[in-house]
This record gives structure tokens, C-alpha cells and sequence, in this order.
């Protein structure tokens, strides 16, 4: 390897196969591995990260010593190995090793945006966040393009229940990647809420927990409308109440579980120009009332307002509010996609999940449950 007897060998020439010089570490100042600098020569990463000598071995023995390196980044570096001035000759002792590798994380930490408040509804999307982590907690620049994969988030390890789960290598820069359609279901709407760990891993982190894990409370939410009776000749308010199904005072007694008013609901909003009209009856007809705009809720609650359909038009309409957000419809019995054109929603009914709807009826007055007769006197 050294074909001109300079000392130094010649350029690319292979010095792995050669063998051990037995003797080195037994000069007379004996040369430590602690006094051979290793350094990454990053080529291959844009992140150089940092090299820690976290433990040398006393003496080399046999021509070997050992040195433990900790390398805060992933990827690929290569290293090269230095001796200054050895035997007070004036020359170096350089070595390197090529392509070492690859650096991975140890774990991923996670952070969320819920889809409603401090929680998210039951097929409602959320958007996650993973962190590629190092074994001190510091995120791993290196960790986008090549040297990232999908990662999929779960509940602890559990993918059951996830769609949209799985946050692609490409998403992620500089070690940070985020989903924002992240969705858990229920198998069934009369579920009581649960509390999700979102974990991250990835094909080189099976195993890996994070440091520091979001976790995302899933509630079971429906949208729901009330009657309304009223003159046809002043306007009527339909309450639209935002509900969640509640395991109620005690978790263990499944009797008392049913759905509750969602106070802490103030983000929803709903269209009501947009739902469809059904079902009129009477003198009432289609273009006699209206319905308002857009209502945003307010600890669950808003309000749809019929305009009055004027006198002589008494009679009744149903609302069906079929473009509510999906992650609100219910199980409620009705003809929720019109498909035999009828517009009449108690035919054709549905199996699946519907918006909820209300009866409006004009020139009728509920009264009070307390009252046992009650006439107009003209």
C-alpha cells in the first residue's frame, strides 16, 4: 500500500485488510485512545449535530483501543480519526470510517390540536404532531426527506378505531411532522368517552414510547332538534342542542348513560338555509317560512328561527338538517338522503347515520303540561 516507500500510503489505497500494529499504546509516552480525536465529516446530512466521548478504554491493547461515541442527530456521517504529532514526528495518524450508520431516533414526542375546544368528537379530524427525537430529548434536524419514514400514530400501540393515522416521510421537516386529519371512531355512537394516547413510531421505533405524549379526549356527539309550536302569524325558534354520549354520575352503572347537553361545545356551527325542508302539511307550503343563517353554538346551544308564514297558513314543516358535520348524526330513523324523491322523510328510511330534524308547526300552541283545558275565545 505503499508502492514508493514515502511512508505514506498512497492514495485510495485499502488499509482495512492490513493488519493490526500489535506495538501501538506501547511507546515509551504511551499514546490513550483518549488523545484520538473522532470527528463526523458530514457530507451526506445538513445537520452536523454533535459528537459526545461519553467513555474511553484505559490503554490500547494489541494495537486496539475503544472510544464511545454519542451522535446527536440521524442520518449517515462519516467519521475521520486523528493522532497529532505522533512520536513528536511532526506527522498525523488519520483514519476514517465511511457511511456510519444510519442514525435514527429514539422516540418521537407528540403534540395536538383537539377538533372542538379541549376534545374532539368521535370521527371528528384533529391534526397531531410528531417530534423525532434523540435519547436527550433533542429533536433530530436530520429526520425529513430520505432519511424519514411514514410514521403512525395510535393509542399506545393500538391502531384500532385510527383512520388518516399514518403521518407521511414527506411531511416532515427538520424533524417536525404534523397531520392535521387525524381521526378516531367509535364502532358504535352510544359510546361513553374515552381518553386516547397519541404514540408515535415509526419502522425503526416499534417498540419506542415518548417523552412527552398528547392525549386526545373522544367524546360520541350528536346534533339534535326540538318541535316547536307556535301562531302562524309571529316567527318560531327552533333550540339545535350539540349533545355527547356520558357514562353520567357512575362509570360502572351502564344504566344511566345517555346522551347530555355538551356545554363545552362552542364550535360548531351549522347552516340551517342549507338543510332541507319536508313534510309540509295544512295551508302551509313550500316559500311561506324560512329559516335563518348560519348559528354557531354556545355551550351546545343556538337557536333556528321559522319566519311566520302569515295568517291562513297554518300547518306544519318538517327540518331535516342533513348537512350537519358528520361526526354529529345520529341514528335517527328517517329518510336522510331523499333517495326516492319524495321529500318526505318518514319514507324510504335510512339504516345509517342522519342529521337530526324538528317540526315546526304554525297555528297550533303547546301550552303549558299543567293546564288541563285551555280554548280561544273569539
Amino acid at each position: 500500500d505503499d508502492t514508493n516507500d514515502d511512508g505514506i500510503a498512497d492514495t485510495g489505497a485499502n488499509l482495512t485488510n492490513n493488519s493490526t500494529t500489535q506495538n501501538f499504546g506501547n511507546e515509551i509516552t504511551a499514546v490513550i485512545p483518549a488523545n484520538v480525536i473522532a470527528v463526523p465529516t458530514v457530507t451526506l446530512v445538513p445537520n452536523t449535530g454533535t459528537i459526545s466521548n461519553s467513555a474511553n478504554s484505559a490503554t490500547f491493547t494489541n494495537g486496539v483501543g475503544t472510544k464511545t461515541l454519542t451522535w446527536s442527530e440521524a442520518g449517515i456521517v462519516n467519521l475521520t480519526t486523528t493522532l497529532t504529532n505522533y512520536l513528536a514526528s511532526g506527522s498525523n495518524i488519520i483514519g476514517n470510517a465511511q457511511n456510519v450508520g444510519r442514525f435514527v431516533p429514539d422516540h418521537f414526542d407528540t403534540t395536538l390540536t383537539p377538533g372542538c375546544n379541549t376534545f374532539t368528537y368521535s370521527g371528528q379530524p384533529s391534526s397531531v404532531t410528531a417530534y423525532a427525537k434523540n435519547n436527550g430529548g433533542g429533536t433530530t434536524l436530520n429526520y425529513q426527506n430520505t432519511y424519514a419514514f411514514n410514521t403512525t400514530v395510535s393509542n399506545a400501540g393500538d391502531t384500532t378505531n385510527f383512520t388518516n393515522n399514518s403521518i407521511l416521510a414527506a411531511n416532515f421537516v427538520n424533524g417536525i411532522g404534523t397531520r392535521v386529519d387525524v381521526t378516531y371512531t367509535f364502532s358504535a355512537k352510544d359510546t361513553i368517552p374515552a381518553t386516547v394516547i397519541l404514540r408515535a413510531r415509526d419502522a425503526d421505533t416499534p417498540t419506542a414510547t415518548g417523552t412527552t405524549e398528547a392525549t386526545n379526549v373522544i367524546r360520541s356527539g350528536r346534533a339534535r332538534l326540538e318541535n316547536v309550536y307556535g301562531p302562524e302569524l309571529t316567527p318560531l325558534t327552533m333550540p339545535l342542542k350539540i349533545e355527547y354520549y356520558s357514562d353520567n354520575a357512575t362509570v360502572a352503572d351502564l344504566t344511566d348513560d345517555g346522551f347530555v347537553l355538551n356545554t363545552n361545545d362552542t364550535c360548531t356551527n351549522y347552516d340551517a338555509t342549507a338543510g332541507a325542508l319536508t313534510n309540509y302539511t295544512g295551508n302551509l307550503s313550500s316559500g311561506e317560512t324560512t329559516v335563518t343563517g348560519a348559528v354557531a353554538e354556545s355551550n351546545g346551544l343556538s337557536n333556528i328561527t321559522f319566519s311566520a308564514p302569515g295568517a291562513g297558513n297554518e300547518g306544519s314543516v318538517n327540518l331535516l338538517a342533513n348537512n350537519i358535520s358528520s361526526w354529529l348524526t345520529y341514528s335517527w330513523t328517517v329518510d336522510c338522503d331523499n333517495a326516492d324523491s319524495d321529500d318526505d322523510i318518514t319514507t324510504g328510511v335510512d339504516a345509517g347515520l342522519c342529521g337530526p330534524f324538528g317540526t315546526a308547526s304554525f297555528g297550533l300552541y303547546r301550552g303549558d303540561d299543567r293546564v288541563i283545558y285551555w280554548r280561544e275565545v273569539f
